[in-house]
């Protein structure tokens, strides 16, 4: 099954394991490197593979990444059942995932060219953050300022308004 791979993922990765230093050691990612980018532990471990069959990095791995019968856990030990049950091919995470684990990575020299290359062109999926949703009390008034404004987008709204209260909160006086 082919991967879509995304600069604005692969450049993060390569960003992390940069400021992580220069030796080979353990990187940790949490979700939050990702926010709003819509990604699966599939397609992260997926982008990893990719950087490291490519040699942009030097990563290390445990499990095997074509989940042999031997690395399904035995359920007859419940010490190596996981949260869920292994085998499930088709699954929304696919194949196993939880079966491979990221240990370690450096940013090999060719890793090293193309984070300073995208450095200067950063990948324009990184100019757009992640959207925070908006709460379904606020929506009438949003709605409102979007009407009025002559706005097309709530968010557009959102923000607006959010500069329009900061502005008058700045201004007014802090005596009582």
């Amino acid at each position: 099954m082919p991967i879509n791979l995304r600069e604005d993922v692969a450049y993060v990765i390569l960003k992390k394991i940069k400021d992580n230093g220069q030796q080979m050691q353990e990187v940790s990612f949490n979700k939050t490197d990702f926010t709003g980018r819509g990604l699966t532990q599939s397609d992260f471990l997926a982008h990893l593979d990719y950087l490291n069959q490519k040699q942009y990095i030097n990563a290390k791995f445990s499990g095997n990444a074509y989940a042999n019968q031997k690395d399904v856990p035995n359920l007859v030990n419940p010490n190596e059942v996981d949260a869920r049950v292994g085998n499930t091919f088709g699954a929304e995470d696919d194949p196993l995932p939880h079966l491979i684990k990221f240990e370690q990575a450096k940013l090999t020299d060719k890793g090293q060219k193309l984070l300073e290359k995208m450095d200067k062109n950063l990948p324009k999926a990184l100019d757009k953050g992640p959207a925070t949703p908006i709460a379904t009390k606020n929506m009438p008034f949003l709605e409102k300022v979007m009407l009025k404004g002559n706005l097309n987008d709530i968010y557009d709204a959102r923000d607006i308004s959010e500069v329009v209260f900061r502005s008058m909160r700045d201004m007014m006086t802090t005596e009582g």
